[in-house]
C-alpha cells in the first residue's frame, strides 16, 4: 500500500498545473500581469479620437454649480407633487399620474443605486444607463412639470417656492449623461433634452429682480441648467453633416471599441476573481494533508465517541461487532500512518500514541474483545480508542492550520516562461503599475466609446427623408436654445451681472470705511502688526478685524459669481447688437482683462520666490523660462491684438470699464479693486492669528 505523506513542507511543495482552479488562477494571473493597451491600438485609437474630438473649451462641469445632491432634487420634486394633487387635477389626472410615477421610479433607481454604492447620494453620480426606462422618467417628469406650470391652473402655487423647486429638478435632470462617456443621448434622446430646454424656457419668461437670495440660487441653477445641456447638446453633434470620413471612421470605432472592450472585460473579469480563485487553490491543497486518513478515522470516530447501547433494530452487541470489523480491516493502514506520526509526536502526546499502538494490537485477536461484556468493551476498549481517534483528528487539522499559515511563503505561480511567488503575487495587485496600465485601458475605453457614439449619432441623421420623425425635437432643441440665448444674454443676464457687480462695489466700499476705522482705533498694519493693546481693548479689535475680513470675502464671492456667470456664457458672447448685449459683452471683456492681470501679479510672486529660492527658472503656462524671460513674459498681457506691459493693462482697465458713477463701470474694475484689497485682509488674518483671537474672551474675568 502506497505509503501516506505527512509532513507539512512535502505537501506544500505543489505544482500548479494539474487542477482546474489552478489553471483559472493562473490564467487570471496571467492576465494582470501582461495587460496592457497595445502601441497600435492606442495609436489607432489617438488617430480616431484626434479627428472627431470635441473642443476642449469647457470645463465639463458649470463655473456656477453649487450643488450636486440628488436628494435635494427628489425632496423638490415630492412637494411639487404634493401642491399639484391639492387642486390642479382641472383635466390633468392622467398627467399627475405619469409625474408621480415618474418621480416613485426615478428615487427608486437613485435609492437603489445609492445602496449599492454605499455612498450618500451627493456622491452618487447616475449614469444614463442606470437611471431610466426607455427615456420615460425624464421626459415624462419634465414635460407634465411643464406643462402644470404653464398652464398655471393652481392656486396654491406659489411663483418663487415653485420656481426654487423646479430649478433644483431641472439642473439635477440637466446633469444626467455628463458622467458617463456614451452621454445623455444614449439613453434619453433628444427628447429630454428638448424638455429640459422648453421648461428653462418657460420658467426664464418669469420675472427676475435679483433682490433676494432665492432669485440669484434659481437663476444660477437654470443658468447651469442651460450650460450643461448645451455640453450635450455638443454631444449630440446636431449641427455636424456627416461625410463619407464620418462612416470610415465609424467602422473603424466600432472595431476599435471591441477589440478594447475585450482587453478591459478581461482584466476586470481577472481582477475580480483571482483572488476568489487562489482562496480556493489554498483550501484544496491545505485539505489534501493527510486526508485519506483523516476520512477513514473521522468515519470509526463518529461509530466509538459515545457508548455503545441498544438502538431499534440493532443491540448494543451488533454494534460491538461492526465496530471491531471495521476497526480489524482497516489495522494495516491505521498502523502505517502512526508510524509517522508517533515519530512525530512529543511530551505525553508520543506516550499517549505508543498506548494507542499497543490498543491496536489487541486487534490481531479481535474474538478476544468480542467476548468482552458491552459494558467492559465500552469502559476498557471503546472509550480509550474514540479518545486516541480524536487526538489524531486535532493533530490533522493543526497541521492543515499550520499548512495554512506559511501557504503563502511556499506556493509558487507557475505562468509557464516564468515563476512567481505569492508574495509577488500579492504586490502585482496592489502595484502602481497595475493601476497605470488599468487606467491607460478604461481611458482609451471612454474615449474611442465617446467617439464612437457620436459618429453613429452624425450618421443616423435622415436629410429629405420618410423616416426622420424623430427629428422634430432637434428643431425645438435649435429653437429653446436660441430661446434661452436671448434670456441669457439679454436683459435677465444684464441685470444678474450688474447687481453682482453692484452688490460687490458696495461691500467693497464697506471693507474699505471698516478697515480706516481698523487702522485709525488700532493702528494695524498690513503686515498684521497693531499698537499694544490691553485684553479688552484686543478683544474689541478681534471682532472688528474678523467682522471686516468676513465683508472682503463675501464681496469677492459676489464678484466672483459675476465672473462664473460669464465664463459659464462667454461661448456665446459674439458681436453685441443690442445694448443689453453690449453691455454684458463689455462686463465680460473686463473681466478677461482683469483676470490675465490677476494672472500676470500671481506670475511674477512666484518669480520673485523662485529667485529667493535660487532657483534660475520657472514655469509659466507650461513652458519652462529663464527667471529674467519670466519676467517679461509675466508683464506682457495680449487683449484684443494688443501687447500691453502689466501697467498699461491696468491703465487700459481703469480708462475702459472703471468710470466711477458712469455707466461704463465693469464688473472687471471691481474685480482688480477688490483683489488690491486683498494683502489688507491678509493683514487683518495675520493679527487674528497672532493675537489667538478665536481664543479670546472676557466673560470669566
Amino acid at each position: 500500500m502506497k505509503r501516506v505523506m505527512s509532513g507539512v513542507l512535502s505537501v506544500l511543495i505543489l505544482s500548479t498545473s494539474v487542477s482546474a482552479h489552478a489553471s483559472d488562477f493562473e490564467s487570471y494571473v496571467r492576465t494582470i500581469k501582461n495587460a496592457k493597451l497595445d502601441s497600435q491600438l492606442e495609436a489607432e485609437i489617438k488617430d480616431v479620437v484626434s479627428r472627431n474630438k470635441l473642443p476642449l473649451t469647457r470645463p465639463e462641469f458649470c463655473p456656477l454649480n453649487n450643488t450636486r445632491s440628488y436628494e435635494q432634487a427628489l425632496t423638490s420634486l415630492k412637494n411639487i407633487v404634493t401642491v399639484f394633487k391639492d387642486d390642479c387635477f382641472d383635466g390633468n389626472e392622467s398627467l399627475i399620474g405619469n409625474l408621480i410615477d415618474s418621480s416613485n421610479e426615478l428615487e427608486t433607481e437613485l435609492n437603489k443605486l445609492k445602496e449599492e454604492q454605499g455612498k450618500e447620494t451627493t456622491d452618487v453620480i447616475p449614469s444614463s444607463e442606470e437611471v431610466t426606462v426607455d427615456g420615460i422618467p425624464v421626459a415624462q417628469v419634465i414635460n407634465g412639470v411643464n406643462t402644470l406650470f404653464s398652464n398655471n391652473s393652481c392656486s396654491s402655487l406659489e411663483r418663487t417656492p415653485f420656481l426654487e423647486r423646479s430649478a433644483d429638478i431641472i439642473q439635477t435632470f440637466s446633469q444626467f449623461g455628463l458622467y458617463s462617456p456614451s452621454g445623455i443621448t444614449v439613453a434619453y434622446g433628444g427628447l429630454a433634452v428638448a424638455s429640459i430646454l422648453r421648461f428653462v424656457s418657460n420658467i426664464f419668461n418669469d420675472r427676475f429682480e435679483f433682490e433676494n437670495e432665492e432669485d440669484i440660487n434659481t437663476f444660477v441653477k437654470l443658468n447651469c441648467a442651460y450650460y450643461d445641456v448645451r455640453n450635450q447638446v455638443k454631444a449630440l453633434e446636431i449641427f455636424d453633416i456627416d461625410t463619407q470620413r464620418h462612416y470610415t471612421d465609424r467602422e473603424l470605432s466600432k472595431a476599435l471599441v471591441a477589440q478594447i472592450k475585450k482587453d478591459y472585460e478581461a482584466l476586470a473579469k481577472a481582477k475580480e476573481n483571482v483572488e476568489a480563485e487562489f482562496e480556493k487553490i489554498k483550501s484544496a491543497e491545505v485539505n489534501k494533508i493527510d486526508a485519506e486518513v483523516e476520512k477513514l478515522i473521522s468515519g470509526l470516530y463518529e461509530k466509538m465517541k459515545t457508548p455503545l447501547t441498544d438502538l431499534p433494530g440493532k443491540s448494543a452487541r451488533y454494534q460491538q461487532a461492526e465496530v471491531l470489523g471495521e476497526l480489524a480491516f482497516s489495522k494495516d493502514l491505521l498502523e502505517e500512518y502512526l508510524d509517522s506520526y508517533i515519530s512525530e509526536s512529543k511530551g505525553a502526546d508520543r506516550f499517549l500514541n505508543i498506548l494507542f499502538k499497543q490498543k491496536l494490537s489487541l486487534l490481531d485477536n479481535p474474538m478476544a474483545l468480542m467476548e468482552m461484556s458491552v459494558k467492559d468493551f465500552n469502559k476498557e476498549f471503546l472509550a480509550d480508542m474514540a479518545s486516541s481517534f480524536n487526538r489524531v483528528l486535532k493533530n490533522i487539522s493543526a497541521k492543515r492550520e499550520k499548512a495554512r499559515s506559511i501557504f503563502d511563503d511556499t506556493y509558487i505561480i507557475s505562468l509557464g516562461d516564468e515563476n512567481i511567488t505569492v508574495k509577488e503575487y500579492k504586490e502585482l495587485l496592489k502595484s502602481e503599475d497595475l493601476k497605470k496600465r488599468e487606467k491607460r485601458i478604461t481611458d482609451a475605453l471612454a474615449a474611442i466609446s465617446d467617439v464612437d457614439n457620436r459618429l453613429a449619432a452624425i450618421i443616423a441623421k435622415k436629410e429629405y427623408s420618410s423616416e426622420d420623425s424623430k427629428d422634430g425635437d432637434l428643431r425645438e432643441i435649435i429653437k429653446s436654445l436660441d430661446l434661452i440665448r436671448n434670456h441669457v444674454y439679454g436683459k435677465y443676464g444684464r441685470e444678474f451681472v450688474d447687481k453682482m457687480r453692484s452688490m460687490a462695489e458696495d461691500q467693497n466700499k464697506n471693507f474699505n470705511d471698516k478697515y480706516k476705522d481698523l487702522e485709525k482705533h488700532y493702528n494695524i498694519s498690513k503686515s498684521g502688526e497693531s499698537d499694544d493693546l490691553g485684553e479688552d481693548r484686543k478683544l474689541n479689535a478681534c471682532v472688528d478685524v474678523q467682522t471686516t475680513r468676513e465683508v472682503w470675502v463675501y464681496a469677492q464671492k459676489l464678484s466672483e459669481l459675476g465672473y462664473d456667470f460669464l465664463a459659464t456664457n462667454n461661448d456665446i458672447f459674439g458681436d453685441a447688437d443690442n445694448k443689453d448685449r453690449r453691455k454684458i459683452k463689455s462686463h465680460n471683456d473686463s473681466a478677461i482683462l482683469a483676470r490675465r492681470i490677476i494672472t500676470a501679479r500671481n506670475y511674477l510672486k512666484k518669480i520673485s520666490m523662485q529667485r529667493e529660492l535660487g532657483r534660475s527658472e520657472v514655469e509659466i503656462e507650461g513652458e519652462t523660462y529663464s527667471l529674467e524671460v519670466a519676467d517679461n513674459v509675466a508683464r506682457t498681457i495680449n487683449f484684443y491684438g494688443k501687447e500691453l506691459t502689466l501697467e498699461e493693462a491696468q491703465e487700459y482697465l481703469d480708462d475702459k470699464f472703471g468710470h466711477k458713477g458712469l455707466r461704463a463701470d465693469r464688473l472687471g474694475q471691481i474685480m482688480m479693486e477688490i483683489v488690491n484689497n486683498r494683502d489688507r485682509t491678509v493683514g487683518l488674518q495675520k493679527f487674528y492669528k497672532k493675537n489667538k483671537c478665536s481664543n479670546l474672551t472676557t466673560i470669566t474675568r
